[in-house]
């Protein structure tokens, strides 16, 4: 197992770059924000982007060789650390399982889980980054993953297919998700720097992701500085989280020391730009 941990924190706070970027500016693209114009506002696959199914091209390769989750995305339980970046709260597993996906848009390389991370809204109608036909959901959840045939994440962020990130929208039930036991357990993780041990059983997810309809596209890091080495796959059916668990995420974690809450952590939509959308 490749160890990618010292360069995680880094990737999610500021794309390995120190960018001071915060989500209350006006319009969240970060442009005016000194040496990040030419990743964040000059370029063409962004991130981002409104998914619209009905214009996605169906890729035949992907049902020949289809996307595959290695056996170690199904134990039983993951054991890591759960933390606050004062941009979001991101889970880094640290068990020496090794989470691998391939094939679909991956092609035949293997791309390695090294964490995920939460987006949302401070009520129903926003929190996620990407859209669905136009329409936004309260929660996206990412997983990020390195592409193991570059030999750190230095190279892998200059490279088009050096990140595969896996998106899951989230709708309002009335019924717990057991995939956020402990992960809603946000009063740990409070404050910006705060960190805590967690067991994070992934399966209550993976059950309803695993054999689902996805799209694809090029696009980038979300945060600055942005970079366009993302093979992104959307997964179109949305995931229950209960009105319970959403209250803790909107109410019990700061961007600092208890001062600013963290809610609306997203990004705007971006261009497609004449990108592919593409479906197996």
């Amino acid at each position: 197992m490749m160890n990618y941990n010292l360069f995680i924190f880094a990737l999610l706070s500021s794309s390995v770059v120190a960018v001071d970027f915060n989500y209350n500016d006006p319009d969240r693209d970060w442009c005016r924000l000194q040496g990040i114009t030419t990743f964040c506002c000059d370029t063409f696959r962004q991130s981002p982007i409104n998914i619209i199914p009905g214009n996605a091209v169906t890729e035949p390769l992907y049902t020949a060789n289809p996307l595959t989750f290695g056996l170690g995305y199904f134990q039983a339980v993951s054991t890591g650390r759960y933390g606050n970046n004062g941009h979001t709260a991101t889970y880094y597993p640290e068990d020496n399982v090794v989470r691998e996906i391939t094939g679909g848009p991956c092609g035949c390389d293997v791309y390695e889980l090294v964490q995920f991370h939460f987006h949302w809204g401070d009520a129903d109608i926003r929190g996620s980054e990407h859209s669905l036909n136009g329409n936004f959901f309260p929660l996206e959840v990412h997983f990020v993953h390195i592409n193991r045939k570059y030999p750190n994440s230095t190279v892998a962020l200059i490279m088009p297919d050096g990140f595969a990130v896996m998106g899951v929208f989230f709708y309002i039930s009335n019924e717990d998700n057991d995939f956020f036991n402990g992960l809603d357990r946000l009063g740990r993780i409070s404050n910006e720097n705060d960190e805590t041990n967690l067991a994070v059983d992934l399966m209550p997810l993976l059950r309803f992701v695993s054999s689902g309809t996805y799209t694809s596209y090029p696009g980038s890091l979300t945060t600055p500085l942005c970079q366009e080495s993302v093979t992104w796959i959307n997964f179109l059916t949305p995931v229950p989280v209960s009105s319970k668990t959403m209250g803790r995420f909107r109410t019990r974690i700061f961007e600092d020391n208890g001062q600013t809450l963290l809610v609306n952590n997203f990004r705007p939509v971006q261009p497609l730009n004449g990108r592919v959308l593409s479906t197996p």
